[in-house]
């Protein structure tokens, strides 16, 4: 029998209000804290909430983020992708009427204007498997099945855009929602030059 595996994802989620946003987030997860759903009470944490799902969210460079507990299965995946979609819903719900403001939700890639938000999926691998990831020659038959797998699924299951935002490469429609932001086939960036396999331990 062969080691489990696990996978999950973590998303961030545009937030877009008549109000400064930072201190939203801020709110939204303080509100979760009281929540029966929210475990994490720690004061020390003010930026996150572990949740009683196993999942957590938190603040990431001015974005709500919803993490997925590790799953064993993609069926557990979706499920707990979809819990997060209500969560921070519902979060976003609430702040709106507690401090009388507009505030909006979006599960996307990006804002429209070249800033960019992800979907961050994370497998876990052996790490003999890690290091032929990182540092294999690309024709090594355990980085193209991987580098495959990544860049197909796009066409199966991708949510597509409508237009670019390249100034220089305009395109009517794209496949992926990414394909802008993803320059480089792998390295250990999250900010900039970001790439298909991701080098981060």
């Amino acid at each position: 029998m062969g080691i489990p595996k696990f996978i999950g994802i973590e998303m961030e989620y545009n937030i877009y209000s008549n109000r400064d946003d930072d201190l939203l987030i801020n709110a939204m997860i303080e509100h979760l804290k009281g929540e029966r759903l929210g475990l994490d009470q720690r004061v020390v944490t003010p930026a996150r909430c572990f949740l009683a799902n196993g999942g957590l969210v938190y603040k990431d460079m001015g974005a709500p983020e919803y993490c997925t507990p590790e799953c064993p299965d993609p069926k557990s995946l979706v499920a707990f992708d979809k819990a997060g979609e209500i969560i921070i819903q519902k979060l976003a719900r609430a702040i709106s009427i507690l401090r009388e403001c507009d505030v909006s939700i979006y599960k996307k890639s990006s804002d429209g204007y070249g800033n960019p938000s992800g979907c961050h999926e994370n497998y876990s691998v052996t790490p003999e498997l890690f290091l032929t990831l990182i540092s294999a020659p690309r024709n090594d038959v355990n980085v193209s099945i991987w580098s495959t797998f990544l860049a197909l699924r796009q066409l199966i299951a991708g949510g597509g855009k409508a237009g670019s935002e390249l100034h220089n490469m305009p395109a009517t429609f794209q496949i992926s929602q990414r394909s802008d932001f993803i320059v480089a086939f792998r390295n250990n960036q999250t900010l900039a030059d970001r790439p298909v396999i991701q080098c981060r331990d």
